[in-house]
């Protein structure tokens, strides 16, 4: 009887577990296509523990030969197992040297296990001997840190939306600034300029006072089930997870970064897709540490895996020099950085410091900017580009415009274009996410951008080129956004255009109209040319249409005395000579006006 009502309770258990994660069927589907994938993430995993006894200091041996000394939760031990095994196997284990197990995720190889205080020792010697134990480890007592400087009587709550971008695992802690609790203060911060934000709290101790706190399984049952439901529903997300061990110090906090990168590295591998849209930002200490050796190690541990691609840790931008919270050196890999010292919590008058505050600046950060280009530019791009540019610039949290010329990608097509010696016009289609600025800029004066000369996102520049008087091909280049398109044209050494320069003399016989009627008027006509046109088959002679333009004269007889007339229209030019040396030159004489010409009086 007794084993029928424990397989009944696990049995409830395991449904009320499924459902928290948005009530996955076989019918769902995942990003990756597979509608089992989501099902067997989760398959096996329950979570028994609703209340948990004081935290209590612990003095114990870890699998490495070292001595750590932690607040931890009396009679529970976290165990990581690689996933190829059985859960039946690792039942057996943990049976064997008197453990239960009261919440799993085997899939990811994550098992709390419930021992006797007294034994403690023994059943993590056994747990080290084990060729299948990773590792094994006490379930740490968690807290949110930070020290308030001298503001009480302040309270903030913030409207918060289960479907946010910005995923907060928090505390219902006070530090010192009023009523205002830690949860809240982190999450003011995440939602600045209307970023949405909703806060998990995980407190299972406490709530609402100065020693609030959580454990270790908690905060990894949160941090699943958050990954899960994105990745059920496709949906980017951004966790910001701004708590830490009791005592703050190097060696809780390596303990507690394995923990949660262990099982981040299992599910990786085993359910690739799982981090493509999902951002992870554990903050750093709060008690002045140099915290770089920590991080070098994790990723020693774990490296070339997937996890470094959505793990990352946030530490003050101030460093050693600032006000004795941790840091790491700038260019730490997967390390990011914002202000921690003097933190202004917004919508209220409190400032505080600590690494909890420098977290979710940067989730701000990075989730304004994945917004701004309309989600066009994954997350971890974005973060990557984050990294990348603090490592160049001392740790400088750039603005979000700096941070999208950075995470953009553009295209360009064609990449080449040829014309003849006559020019002509041109354009260039860009390809750019939304919110990526880009110019465009020409190499050479005989190239001139028409339109589009900047723009955002996908985008046309237009150009012209310019009649090439040269024996010789030429090439320039316009450049969009790094992006080159490479412009050649034919030169003009065997026939083709020249240019006319100079004065044409010609007579003129015909009308004049203007706003007495049409009146006859001859004459003399004298142009002024720039840059006309003329068409030149080969060296010696030629014929082509001029512009007029510039100065222009007409005199003769006609018309009403005492008015004076301009001139304009085309004139063919009959005839002509040319001569060829090096580039074309013309001069033309002789020839009568033809075409059409106008004369109007003033």
């Amino acid at each position: 009887m007794k084993n029928q009502l424990l397989w009944f309770r696990i049995s409830v258990v395991l449904v009320l577990f499924g459902l928290s994660f948005g009530g996955c069927n076989k019918n769902e589907t995942s990003p990756t296509g597979n509608s089992e994938d989501i099902q067997e993430l989760l398959e096996g995993s329950f979570d028994t523990l609703t209340t948990f006894p004081a935290p209590v200091s612990l003095t114990y041996i870890r699998k490495d030969g070292t001595t750590s000394t932690a607040d931890v939760i009396p009679g529970q031990i976290i165990i990581l197992i690689e996933n190829t095994n059985s859960s039946d196997t690792v039942t057996q284990l943990f049976l064997r040297n008197a453990g239960t197990v009261v919440a799993q995720i085997p899939k990811v190889g994550l098992f709390v296990v419930r021992t006797n205080p007294n034994t403690i020792s023994t059943f993590l010697s056994a747990m080290y001997q084990s060729s299948i134990v990773i590792d094994a480890l006490p379930n740490s007592f968690i807290t949110g840190y930070g020290s308030a400087n001298g503001v009480n009587n302040n309270s903030i709550k913030i409207n918060t939306d289960p479907n946010s971008l910005i995923q907060t695992i928090d505390l219902s802690a006070t530090f010192g600034c009023g009523t205002m609790t830690h949860k809240d203060a982190v999450g003011a911060i995440a939602r600045d300029s209307n970023i949405s934000v909703q806060i998990n709290d995980v407190t299972t101790s406490n709530a609402n006072s100065l020693n609030a706190g959580t454990n270790q399984l908690k905060v990894l049952m949160k941090l699943f089930t958050l990954l899960s439901s994105s990745w059920l529903n496709n949906s980017p997300i951004i966790i910001n997870i701004s708590l830490g061990p009791k005592p703050d110090n190097l060696d809780q906090f390596r303990d507690f970064y394995r923990t949660l990168a262990r099982p981040l590295h299992i599910a990786s591998l085993a359910f690739p897709s799982l981090l493509n849209n999902a951002l992870i930002i554990v903050s750093g200490s709060d008690k002045s540490i140099n915290q770089t050796g920590t991080f070098n190690e994790l990723q020693n541990e774990f490296s070339g895996s997937p996890i470094w691609n959505s793990l990352y840790f946030g530490e003050s931008q101030e460093g050693a020099a600032g006000c004795g919270i941790g840091y790491a050196m700038i260019g730490t890999a997967n390390v990011l950085n914002a202000p921690g010292c003097n933190v202004r919590i917004p919508n209220s008058s409190c400032t505080e410091n600590g690494n909890s505050l420098s977290t979710p600046a940067i989730a701000n950060l990075v989730a304004k900017a994945f917004l701004a280009c309309n989600q066009s530019i994954s997350l971890n791009v974005i973060a990557r580009k984050l990294w990348e540019f603090q490592k160049n610039n001392n740790g400088r949290l750039p603005t979000v415009a700096e941070l999208l010329s950075l995470s953009c990608t553009y295209t360009i097509s064609p990449s080449s274009q040829s014309f003849d010696s006559s020019g002509g016009s041109g354009a260039i289609s860009i390809t750019a996410g939304s919110g990526c600025a880009w110019t465009a800029t020409s190499s050479s004066n005989w190239i001139s951008i028409t339109s589009g000369s900047s723009g955002n996102g996908n985008g046309t520049v237009n150009y012209s080129v310019q009649v090439n008087t040269n024996s010789t091909q030429r090439v320039g280049t316009i450049t969009i956004a790094g992006k080159n398109c490479s412009v050649t044209q034919a030169g003009s050494s065997s026939g083709g255009v020249i240019q006319f320069d100079g004065s044409y003399t010609g007579s003129y016989s015909g009308t004049a109209t203007t706003s007495y009627g049409t009146e006859s008027v001859s004459g003399t006509v004298t142009l002024t040319v720039s840059n006309g046109t003329i068409i030149v088959t080969s060296p010696g002679s030629g014929s082509g249409t001029v512009s007029a333009s510039g100065s222009t004269s007409f005199s003769g007889s006609g018309g009403v005395s005492g008015a004076s007339y301009s001139f304009s229209g085309t004139f063919a030019v009959a005839s002509g000579t040319a001569s060829a040396s090096g580039e074309w030159a013309a001069s033309f004489s002789g020839g009568t006006g033809a075409g059409t010409w106008g004369v109007t009086r003033h």
